[in-house]
């Protein structure tokens, strides 16, 4: 619960500073990797007074602009678990999952896609063929799943009004790409 109150008033920090910070406070995104995924989803879905902090000023905004999940791990308290929250009017949210994630089904998070679509909530979905928990990082520069996911992310933000402009990533030689029969994509 205090990770969420903190997530929270650190999106209120940003909204009240951003002038000085120079942000823009219309593309605000957070994003997180497993238990950080379940932060992050939490932090844009839940509403509860008990996730605020009782310092904040709860006329700013708390909610990010576009959410980012890798490999989300939703098993926790039924009262922070993101699933359970899923309204209308959430942020646009993309989620990568491999399929070899032996912490995290396919199905369940092809569920929490699908329910935030029948909202009308804008969320895409990509699952990595061959994939375990945690492929998507970018800590081996030769991870094809690491620039396959940013591309992804990149493309997301950018149809969303949070970026603009030219990718300029670069895929290291020998490198190999993906192809859209290395994944499965629900949007």
């Amino acid at each position: 619960l205090a990770c969420v109150k903190d997530a929270k008033s650190a999106i209120r920090f940003l909204r009240t500073n951003a002038t000085a910070l120079k942000i823009d406070t219309d593309k605000i995104v957070v994003a997180g990797a497993s238990a950080g995924g379940q932060l992050a989803a939490a932090t844009a879905m839940i509403d509860a007074p008990t996730t605020n902090d009782d310092q904040d000023d709860l006329a700013i905004s708390s909610r990010p602009n576009a959410v980012i999940l890798c490999n989300p791990y939703f098993r926790c308290r039924k009262d922070l678990s993101p699933p359970n929250f899923i309204t209308k009017e959430l942020p646009p949210m993309i989620t990568f999952l491999g399929d070899q994630d032996r912490a995290i089904k396919v199905d369940d998070l092809l569920a929490f896609h699908e329910a935030l679509r029948k909202e009308g909530n804008a969320s895409e979905y990509y699952v990595g063929k061959g994939g375990k928990h945690g492929f998507c990082n970018g800590r081996d520069p030769r991870n094809r799943f690491f620039y396959w996911s940013v591309l992804l992310e990149d493309r997301f933000l950018v149809k969303h009004g949070i970026l603009k402009g030219e990718l300029t990533l670069k895929v290291p030689n020998g490198v190999a790409t993906l192809s859209e029969k290395d994944y499965d994509a629900y949007k």
